[in-house]
């Protein structure tokens, strides 16, 4: 095989390569048949398949609502950048490219920062700082406050969800609530939800039926 051309590692690009394989195993998955056994052998002590098939239900209901929720923020926000002209700051901007920058380093600490998507990062920049103005903008027309009674109803409804997959929910709650960082992030989050629900009731809204793949996996076929 050949490295591609535009390959991370300049080094190697559009070089030619052989690869000396050793073959191990070969397998074939087989579908278990599913029993109360199956299920205890994933860690379902106690109900068996019936526990089993309403955890399952839980997570992709939660995955789901996940799922739902992001996808309709984001159309939001988009009609939101599309409706609105805002001349941003240049410092704010080039303060939100540091920081995406500084998240690659982090999740990719060997790859060289010269063959970052640099024009990539900026839009992305660009369009977070000027989302961020908006939603601010809402914030401040509408009234919005993370001190208002449907805000701190939405925190707690978010930590619940949060706790739900732990052993010891409340342990989970009273850790978050003790991590000011934290909890600053969550006020944040349930303030985007008032901000989503303000505009939504403002906008005509359409809905359509789809099954739980096609909303999980839009790109596959």
């Amino acid at each position: 095989v050949s490295f591609p051309e535009d390959y991370w590692k300049k080094e190697l690009a559009g070089k030619p390569a052989t690869f000396d394989i050793d073959v191990l195993a070969v397998n074939e998955p087989v579908l278990p048949e599913l029993t109360d056994e199956f299920a205890k052998s994933l860690g379902v002590t106690d109900g068996g398949l019936d526990k089993l098939r309403a955890d399952v239900r839980e997570n992709m209901e939660l995955e789901l609502e996940n799922k739902l929720k992001s996808e309709t923020k984001e159309a939001v926000f988009d009609l939101l950048l599309n409706k609105n002209t805002v001349d941003i700051p240049k410092a704010l901007v080039d303060q939100e490219i540091r920081a995406i920058v500084h998240q690659y380093k982090q999740q990719m600490p060997n790859f060289p920062e010269e063959q970052l998507p640099m024009a990539n990062i900026a839009e992305q920049a660009e369009k977070r700082v000027t989302v961020g103005l908006l939603v601010a903008e809402v914030i401040s027309k509408k009234d919005l406050s993370v001190e208002s009674d449907s805000c701190k109803a939405r925190v707690d409804a978010i930590l619940t969800k949060l706790a739900s997959t732990y052993d010891d929910p409340e342990s989970v709650i009273n850790t978050y609530r003790s991590n000011q960082e934290g909890m600053r992030n969550i006020q944040s989050m349930a303030l985007e939800e008032e901000v989503v629900d303000q505009l939504l009731a403002a906008m005509k809204v359409s809905e359509k039926s789809a099954s739980f793949d096609e909303v999980m996996n839009p790109s596959e076929p």
